[in-house]
């Protein structure tokens, strides 16, 4: 949470934190009169929650942050009655047709663009948008349908999925074979229409990987603190949901891809080929890419090295005020 220090210390750029009703549940909104503002985007199973070390020193900074809950997460999210009951019957749990099962990609993206139009309605800085994991899919449309109100987008250790091309496609493909996530699925996604894993494992393997996966570089108590905030379904649609860019919209705005060295869920080789792929497609606006030594979820293990670089995207030229590690 935002400390009275850093409160005083913005106080001519961001002098509130405001809850927006409005604008959705668990949303944070830092009013900025100057700078930027960041829309930040979850991956599957997470929340805006999930944001919380780093969403205060953006708006220390002087820009306004925004991190809805996508529907089906948060306070949004829903659970198969299977899930409570502990031990748990694997069996059922496994097979359990998901609450979320009809949540779709247009849904999320209609929740991010209610965002969208309530920073611009509040007359707030320009819109960099901040798509993890998942997430990155979402961000993908919404640039898309909103190229013109987007300053910058950011891919953080995010699906960038071609044209044509689905989340669903890359999970088989030879740069993903190194990813730490596969035995964490449990039942057949056909079925229960959602990608689903037990955050409440009580099994120490499986417990483990799940942290080896997501959370590799984090303590142990900041590993049970994020993973409690998760949700055991994400639903398939969006996974399955055949991503639309063109040069005229997507391929315009500004982009950056920030690469997580140490990434067991989403592996390095696939997320230069995503950086590739792009490239190809909108070459005369290449992707800049930063690096930051973590896993896949630096928000929880590196909020200020990530804040940095975010920062630095920001800036008019912000390439020169980049610590070394991250050039």
């Amino acid at each position: 949470m935002i400390n009275r220090r850093n409160l005083l210390a913005a106080g001519a750029t961001a002098p509130a934190l405001v809850l927006s009703p409005s604008v959705g549940a668990a949303e944070i909104n830092v009013q900025a009169t100057k700078g930027k503002t960041f829309v930040l985007i979850h991956g599957s199973w997470h929340s805006s929650g999930h944001w919380e070390r780093l969403a205060p020193l953006l708006s220390a900074a002087g820009h306004a942050v925004i991190a809805p809950d996508l529907p089906g997460h948060g306070l949004s999210a829903r659970f198969p009655g299977s899930y409570f009951q502990r031990p748990i019957d694997i069996s059922k749990f496994s097979t359990e047709a998901s609450p979320l099962a009809g949540v779709t990609l247009d849904q999320y993206v209609a929740t991010v663009s209610d965002s969208i139009d309530y920073a611009r309605k509040a007359g707030w800085g320009p819109i960099i948008l901040v798509g993890h994991s998942m997430g990155g899919v979402t961000t993908t449309a919404i640039v898309e349908q909103h190229a013109k109100q987007i300053h910058h987008v950011v891919y953080l250790a995010a699906f960038m999925p071609s044209d044509g091309t689905s989340a669903l496609s890359y999970l088989s493909a030879p740069e993903n074979a190194a990813s730490a996530f596969g035995p964490l699925l449990l039942g057949d996604p056909s079925k229960t229409g959602c990608v689903r894993i037990d955050m409440r494992s009580t099994d120490p393997k499986y417990v483990a990987a799940l942290q080896l996966a997501l959370y590799n570089d984090a303590e142990l108590p900041d590993f049970q603190s994020a993973v409690n905030l998760l949700t055991p379904d994400d639903p398939i649609q969006p996974f399955a949901a055949l991503t639309h860019r063109t040069l005229a919209n997507w391929g315009s705005v500004p982009r950056s891809y920030i690469r997580t060295s140490k990434d067991n869920a989403l592996p390095i080789a696939l997320q230069n080929r995503f950086i590739r792929e792009a490239d190809a497609f909108a070459f005369r606006n290449p992707t800049k890419v930063y690096d930051i030594d973590s896993g896949h979820s630096p928000f929880i293990s590196q909020p200020t090295a990530l804040a940095d670089i975010l920062l630095a995207v920001a800036s008019v030229r912000g390439d020169e005020a980049l610590p070394p590690w991250a050039r």
